[in-house]
């Protein structure tokens, strides 16, 4: 969760969470679910501006990396999905910009859940444990 930036998804009645982390011996997978730009009472953010949803979806997915020490620097790849195709080269400037130029990115053409989001943006992120236990006991 991060209530300062995002509402829990129970308020607007879907069963699925933001993101899952899951750690193992040596490092941390973070599950990022799809996200959009809402602020944390669950409204719309930017409306028709795509690479403002883009700036502001990636703000969010920060946040919910931040409490676990990691970043937009950790994410594995992410696949961005776009209601409008001709919105790719403008959005996909802004997530390059936030994530560089290693981080594997895929813009799709998709139907996004709420009809004013622009883009929506999920995907894996990988960093070393922060633990000082052994991967094997």
């Amino acid at each position: 969760e991060a209530l300062d930036h995002l509402n829990p998804t129970i308020e607007y009645g879907v069963t699925f969470e933001r993101g899952t982390k899951v750690a193992y011996g040596d490092r941390e997978h973070f599950y990022i679910s799809g996200t959009a730009s809402i602020d944390r009472n669950g409204e719309v953010v930017h409306l028709g501006s795509a690479e403002r949803q883009a700036a502001r979806t990636l703000e969010n997915i920060q946040a919910l990396l931040s409490p676990h020490g990691a970043d937009l620097g950790h994410m594995a790849y992410l696949i961005v999905y776009l209601r409008h195709h001709g919105d790719a080269a403008k959005v996909m400037r802004v997530v390059k910009e936030a994530v560089g130029n290693e981080t594997p990115v895929v813009a799709v053409k998709g139907s996004v859940c709420r009809p004013d989001w622009l883009v929506e943006i999920e995907g894996v992120g990988i960093k070393p444990a922060s633990n000082s236990w052994p991967a094997f006991l």
